[in-house]
């Protein structure tokens, strides 16, 4: 296999590694109070937006030199205004998913382990963000290499419990619907698909030589997350209908047995282990690169926010996935969109890029206000 394949292949499985995180496990809970199928539509939706909001996001990348990530993007072409607003969107939503890893750790390590070693969720998520923390010191390049093997292994877990769950499906399971819940999925898919500032990474992967590839990367990396939480998403709705719970794998054991409820455990502890150092190195290398700190403070910084809001009782795991992807997502991605629109009347004028007409960028802002907007009111009126 030539460089540029071997590049591609670590792009791929940095991006689903940085996706694929605990909002897969929220899935099957909110499909399951509107309908898996009002589910299944919205997530091919807003699926399709977030890839165009990627590929835009990429080519920013592609045509801006530097180790630039949305924050600095931001303060170059739409100045110190437009950056403060994409700081606080992007270590918002980065830290609100630090948060929702440290709640459900917890809860998946007091499944795995608690009946051997006792122990309360509490602890367990205490112990998961310290190892954590420790892991975040290493960085990318200490990270990237293993990043395949973590993914690989992942997917088998994942792949186990749906084909352990697959022949108790149960159809009218499946076809219940709830329209008056038909917004619940919303904010849980936006963050299950979350990780626009992965793309930078990636970008740095490739490198310049092989930057053609990130599009394609992009493409394919979303489509199997996407086929992935179908799947999972099907089989723990149709096994456990109405009475799934918020993390999927408590009630999916209460179904199947004890067997299923550790290999999906182990498969949510996998995933955290893989998503938590790769958001972490995004909050970092942000403050070491568009905030020119130090590597030990931004370090510090970025492990700190998480566990003290943790500790002053944020502790609920579906408002806390909802609000942040759902409101947070949408400040970010009308961040990029300014961006994208700012360069091209600037880069692009001077050379070409993949562009889109300036109609779909309002739309795709619109739409991402909109929903932003209805979470707000979802949640709190």
């Amino acid at each position: 296999m030539n460089e540029g394949n071997k590049r591609w292949l670590r792009a791929v499985g940095t991006m689903i590694g940085a996706i694929i995180g605990i909002g897969v496990f929220g899935l099957p809970y909110a499909f399951a109070q509107a309908g898996f199928f009002v589910g299944l539509i919205e997530l091919i939706v807003i699926g399709g937006l977030l890839v165009l909001l990627q590929q835009l996001y990429a080519e920013v990348t592609i045509q801006t030199p530097g180790h630039r990530r949305t924050v600095g993007l931001a303060l170059k072409y739409l100045g110190p205004k437009w950056s403060r607003i994409a700081a606080l969107a992007f270590f918002a939503m980065m830290w609100g998913a630090m948060i929702a890893y440290i709640i459900i750790a917890g809860e998946f390590l007091s499944t795995l382990l608690g009946p051997t070693i006792g122990g309360s969720p509490f602890i367990y998520s205490i112990g998961f963000f310290i190892i954590e923390a420790i892991f975040l010191l290493w960085g990318l390049k200490k990270i990237s290499g293993v990043e395949t093997y973590v993914v690989m292994i992942l997917l088998l877990l994942f792949g186990a419990v749906i084909l352990l769950g697959l022949p108790h499906v149960e159809a009218i399971n499946l076809i219940e619907m709830n329209i008056s819940k038909i917004f619940v999925p919303y904010g849980v898919i936006l963050f299950a698909l979350g990780g626009m500032s992965i793309v930078p990474e990636m970008h740095d992967i490739l490198k310049e030589k092989y930057e053609h590839k990130l599009r394609s990367a992009i493409f394919v990396a979303m489509g199997l997350i996407a086929l992935l939480y179908v799947a999972f998403a099907g089989v723990v709705v149709g096994v456990t209908g109405a009475a799934t719970t918020d993390e999927a794998i408590a009630g999916l054991g209460q179904a199947l047995g004890p067997t299923v409820a550790a290999i999906g455990s182990l498969a949510g502890i996998v995933t955290l282990v893989s998503i938590f150092v790769v958001v972490g190195l995004q909050i970092k290398d942000s403050l070491i690169f568009d905030f020119k700190q130090k590597p030990m403070l931004a370090w510090l910084l970025t492990v700190s926010v998480p566990i003290i809001l943790f500790l002053l009782g944020v502790r609920e795991f579906i408002v806390v996935i909802s609000f942040t992807g759902a409101v947070f997502g949408a400040v970010t991605a009308v961040v990029i969109l300014r961006i994208f629109e700012k360069m091209r009347h600037t880069i692009c004028t001077r050379r070409k890029c993949f562009l889109v007409p300036t109609w779909v960028s309002v739309l795709l802002g619109a739409v991402f206000v909109l929903g932003a907007l209805v979470e707000i009111v979802y949640l709190f009126l």
